[in-house]
């Protein structure tokens, strides 16, 4: 029997890589870049340490990024020289003109590490392990019920969002301790619909408006939340930030 099994290797030992190292199977890897820019060598400095200079600076601003793309435009041969890469795509509605330079938008975005893993077929080596066991995990288990919050030795009550807009927001809201514990009190998917393929502005303008209303879920939980972090993993980092600044 002939199977295929296309994956994406995310972790060291992961399932994909177990099956590539298996005899019974042959693989094959098709990372987005193939040849890197002979300007990439030095990520930060060069005529790429520029232009992403400019480009953090207009995401920041909330503002389009013509100034970092005509930069782009003025220095296109000298910045993709040497480059190659397994698909040209690009999005002409957010600023990209090359397939490269999507790419080394997305690797900007979302950082070195997710790239490797999830556009380059090459995970990083897991730097820690933490060993975890039935016993462990009944040895943390709290007797607090959902949103108690304590009324001795409180230190901070904080909110955390993950931002998976393709499906959901996932936030807990953790209780932290004086004594250096802490305890999970909430724990909420909440559903989402904001679609990747649309125009940068609109894309951050439906992100603005989906934290609004689960701020306002949050807000009438009827308990003290001392802070909210928000994992935006990069590429919504405007309209988090726009938010952060007009919200209370």
């Amino acid at each position: 029997m002939a199977v295929i099994c296309t994956s994406t290797p995310i972790a060291e030992d992961d399932l994909t890589s177990k099956l590539e190292n298996d005899k019974n199977w042959r693989t094959e890897k098709y990372p987005a870049i193939i040849n890197w820019p002979l300007e990439m060598k030095k990520p930060d400095e060069g005529l790429w340490g520029e232009y992403f200079k400019m480009y953090d600076e207009e995401l920041a601003a909330n503002e389009t990024h013509e100034q970092s793309l005509a930069f782009y435009r003025e220095h296109f041969d000298e910045m993709n020289e040497g480059a190659e890469t397994f698909s040209n795509r690009f999005r002409e509605d957010d600023g990209e003109i090359s397939g490269i330079q999507s790419l080394l938008c997305r690797r900007h975005l979302i950082g070195e590490a997710a790239f490797d893993a999830e556009y380059q077929m090459r995970p990083d080596s897991l730097q820690m392990a933490l060993p975890i066991s039935p016993d462990v995990v009944a040895s943390r288990k709290s007797t607090l019920k959902m949103l108690e919050v304590p009324q001795d030795n409180v230190n901070a009550v904080i909110a955390s969002t993950d931002l998976n807009l393709s499906f959901a927001l996932t936030t807990t809201i953790t209780v932290f301790m004086r004594d250096q514990t802490s305890v999970v009190i909430y724990h909420k998917f909440r559903k989402s619909n904001v679609h990747v393929n649309v125009p940068e502005q609109e894309y951050y303008k439906q992100v603005y408006e989906l934290l609004a209303q689960h701020g306002n879920e949050l807000k009438n939980l009827g308990i003290k939340i001392d802070a909210w972090a928000i994992d935006c993993n990069g590429q919504p980092f405007n309209a988090v930030l726009d938010f952060c600044k007009h919200s209370k």
